[in-house]
């Protein structure tokens, strides 16, 4: 699916250099077409459905459900003193599927695909008040990373501070770059 990939693979991923020098992130089709994201200032936000769906991509790249907002969850997996600990950290926030209407979800790719009771235990495990604030969904689905799955954008932390990525909405899409949003199977 383009550049996040081979950006996971390659000598100056993020966790080489600080996130004051981190420029626009390019999101690049298989075919070649390419959107620029801007580098933006995070906004904490709360779902109102009480989750969050993340594809982490660099360093680690499991699919996993939180109850956390991104700048909690980055704050959490960047601390030394976690279990699970890295550096610096990359990952998208994902789509979720409509539960009420799972036929007219939208076209979010085939992330959940023989999934969904898994998403709807790990939904239930971090929302039901376990004290479970993290439940891994899948360990392997960077492979089959799609860009029309991405909700509100991409992020780069390194638990002090964190930059977001955003995603443009559909229409704004359709204006900037329709043919990458055709490309990258969202329009």
């Amino acid at each position: 699916p383009g550049g996040i990939a081979g950006w996971r693979r390659s000598c100056c991923w993020p966790g080489a250099i600080g996130l004051d020098a981190m420029g626009a992130m390019y999101l690049t089709t298989k075919d070649g077409r390419t959107l620029e994201l801007g580098v933006g200032g995070y906004k904490h936000y709360e779902t109102n459905r009480g989750y969050y769906i993340y594809q982490e991509l660099s360093p680690n790249n499991p699919l996993v459900v939180s109850s956390l907002p991104p700048g909690e969850f980055a704050e959490r997996l960047t601390d030394p003193n976690s279990k699970v600990y890295v550096p610096k950290l990359v990952f998208a926030d994902m789509k979720t599927l409509n539960f009420d209407d799972l036929e007219h979800t939208g076209n979010i790719g085939s992330i959940y695909d023989g999934k969904v009771s898994h998403l709807m235990e790990c939904i239930a495990s971090v929302t039901g008040g376990s004290g479970k604030a993290t439940k891994t969904l899948s360990r392997c689905h960077v492979e089959s990373f799609s860009f029309q799955g991405i909700d509100r954008g991409l992020y780069v932390s390194d638990g002090a501070s964190i930059i977001e990525y955003k995603t443009p909405s559909l229409d704004e899409l359709k204006r900037i770059d329709y043919d990458w949003g055709r490309s990258a199977l969202i329009l």
